[in-house]
């Protein structure tokens, strides 16, 4: 037997074993209140390089809880909402 022979099964387990973690670990997670900038581009139509803008300016919360720039769902609804342009949505019937 050739050292490659022996250190073969062992890799094979230990990639079993990383393939049943990652499995566990793959539970589904539950819609949250935080969209990433990806996402929030893709709720609001709008450019990424307009929501950083936006961040900067201080405009639009944004949150950094590691690498990842995260936006309140809501906060965004609102930030939409309060720029909206035009007449009043109250139509008269």
């Amino acid at each position: 037997m050739t050292a490659n022979d022996q250190q073969q099964p062992q890799r094979v387990s230990q990639r079993a074993r990383r393939q049943r973690r990652s499995q566990q670990q793959a539970a589904p997670i539950p819609p949250s209140d935080f969209l990433t900038l990806e996402e929030a581009e893709a709720f609001s139509r709008t450019p990424i390089s307009s929501l950083r803008g936006w961040i900067a300016r201080s405009l639009l919360p944004a949150y950094k809880p590691g690498r990842q720039v995260l936006v309140r769902r809501t906060e965004l609804e609102a930030f939409i909402v309060a720029s909206r342009r035009g007449k009043s949505a109250s139509v008269a019937a």
